[in-house]
C-alpha cells in the first residue's frame, strides 16, 4: 500500500483520491482552499456534461477575449496583470490557437469527456450516491439566426470529421 497525495480537490482530484484508494492506496487530498471544489469545479454548477466540450483556443475566442477584459458580466474573466506564468500559458495558448488542431482536439476532448462521464455514473451507483441526476442534455439558446446556423454547420462538421477519422480516412491536418 502507497501513500500518494492528491493535490486539488475538483472533481479531477476527487475523482482521482477515489481510484487510488479503490486500488487499496492510503490518500490524502490536499486543497488550499478551505472546502472541496471551491476552484475550477465550483463554476461547473455539478454538470456532468460532454456535450460542451469544445476547445476554448479558436481565433473567434482569442478576439472575444480581448473583448470580454473590459465587460464585467463576461463569460470568462482574465486579470492583464503581469505573471511569468500567465504569460506562458497565454503563448500556449495562442500555439494551440493557430496550430489548426481545434476540431481534432475537440473531437479527442468530447471522447474523454464521455468516458469520464460514465465514470462518475459508474462511482454514484457503485456508491450509491443520491443526487438529482437528470439525463435530459441542454439546452443551447441563440441570439440570432446566425448564431444557430453556425452551431448547426459545426456540429454537422464534427459528425463528419468523426466519421473519417474512424474510417481511417482523415489525416490530422484540421
Amino acid at each position: 500500500m502507497k501513500r500518494i497525495g492528491v493535490i486539488g480537490s475538483g472533481i479531477a482530484g476527487v475523482t482521482t483520491a477515489y481510484s487510488l484508494a479503490k486500488r487499496g492506496h492510503k490518500v490524502t487530498l490536499i486543497d488550499a482552499r478551505r472546502y472541496p471544489a471551491m476552484a475550477t469545479s465550483y463554476a461547473n454548477g455539478g454538470q456532468l456534461s460532454a456535450s460542451n466540450a469544445e476547445t476554448w483556443n479558436t481565433t473567434k475566442n482569442l478576439f472575444n477575449g480581448i473583448k470580454w477584459m473590459f465587460q464585467k458580466d463576461a463569460p470568462l474573466l482574465f486579470n492583464p496583470t503581469p505573471n511569468v506564468n500567465k504569460y506562458k500559458w497565454m503563448l500556449g495558448f495562442l500555439a494551440a490557437t493557430f496550430s489548426g488542431k481545434h476540431k481534432s482536439n475537440t473531437l479527442k476532448t468530447i471522447d474523454m469527456a464521455k468516458k469520464a462521464r460514465e465514470h462518475y455514473f459508474k462511482i454514484a451507483d457503485d456508491e450509491k450516491i443520491e443526487f438529482n441526476l437528470l439525463k435530459k442534455g441542454l439546452l443551447h439558446i441563440y441570439d440570432n439566426e446566425s448564431e444557430l446556423q453556425a452551431a448547426r454547420e459545426k456540429k454537422l462538421s464534427a459528425v463528419f470529421i468523426r466519421n473519417q477519422m474512424q474510417a481511417g480516412i482523415f489525416i490530422n491536418s484540421v
